[in-house]
């Protein structure tokens, strides 16, 4: 009887831990959209899309699945998209659309949920052609963990922001921002060219948006040499101007100006940075070679 009840809980407990299933759908196109440029993107994303403890479904096996159920691939809506990650028992299915204005493509990830028929989390990327790999990839990584954060959630009331006065890890500061992200309450030692940081932090660097939050939501006061950055909590985190270090070495702004990188690049020789001084914070694009100030955000 003991064996009987042993090898029950044990099947439970594997049964358990199999993964879920993810299908990753081809990304819809608008057009004008080269079909190199399609598919080095989606190369790129689905290389690096690994959310952990799910398997993402063959592509393949997804093609065959539209078209055994009678879909066109070219025109298949979101419902029956939602159909065929049924089909393939898959928790999420993962769609992308790519678009282009002017010499700026973009692409914009959902995330949704099979059961609910609900996006529970999405991403994207901005990139100049042919520049597209870090942001692509840093996307896929991104959406990869929002999806593991929130695979296990069933929905079954309306999502409560979380309270302004929640724990944050040791070392960072919960400001209270809408996103929920948690910034590191002090910079990285030292200066980093932007592929030094991407290598080196990876997710942990801010994107363009985060930084745009911790401007648009935040309070900012100028305390020389350095910002105090005040959240809508009232907790707060100090930005100091430690200025930039250019491409021939020489470092220019100490004490007057904060560059920080963000996570994403703009091409093979510009990446995007977060500026400030006295009077202005802004995003912007300067050369990847520079050496910034480095500042991590756990979401």
């Amino acid at each position: 009887m003991k064996k009987l009840l042993l090898l029950a809980v044990m099947c439970l407990m594997a049964l358990s831990m199999q993964a879920q299933r993810c299908a990753v759908f081809e990304f819809k196109v608008q057009e004008g959209i080269s079909e190199e440029d399609v598919e080095g993107v989606s190369f790129v994303f689905r290389s690096n899309f690994h959310p952990s403890g799910y398997t993402v479904i063959e592509r393949e096996q997804v093609e065959r699945t539209i078209k055994e159920m009678g879909f066109k691939p070219s025109k298949i809506t979101q419902e029956q998209m939602i159909s065929v990650g049924r089909k393939l028992d898959a928790s999420f299915i993962v769609v992308g659309i790519m678009t282009k204005s002017m010499d700026e493509y973009n692409v914009a990830l959902n995330a949704i949920k099979v059961e609910t028929g609900i996006s529970e989390a999405s991403d994207g990327a901005s990139f100049e052609r042919y520049a597209y790999r870090d942001n692509v990839r840093m996307a896929a990584l991104r959406l990869a963990e929002k999806i593991v954060s929130t695979g296990s959630v069933v929905i079954s009331q309306p999502i409560v922001s979380q309270p302004a006065t929640k724990p944050a890890p040791t070392g960072y500061v919960n400001l209270g921002l809408p996103s929920g992200t948690l910034w590191k309450d002090r910079n990285e030692a030292g200066r980093y060219t932007y592929d030094e940081a991407i290598e080196r932090f990876g997710l942990k660097l801010p994107s363009k948006d985060q930084f745009d939050e911790l401007k648009a939501k935040c309070k900012w006061i100028w305390i020389g040499k350095s910002y105090k950055v005040i959240g809508p909590n009232g907790n707060a985190i100090t930005m100091p101007a430690e200025g930039i270090k250019q491409c021939d070495g020489t470092i220019d702004n100490m004490g007057s100006n904060g560059n920080y990188w963000t996570s994403e690049s703009k091409n093979a020789k510009k990446a995007y940075q977060f500026f400030f001084r006295s009077s202005k914070q802004k995003s912007s694009s300067i050369e990847r070679c520079t050496a910034q100030s480095v500042r991590l955000v756990q979401e």
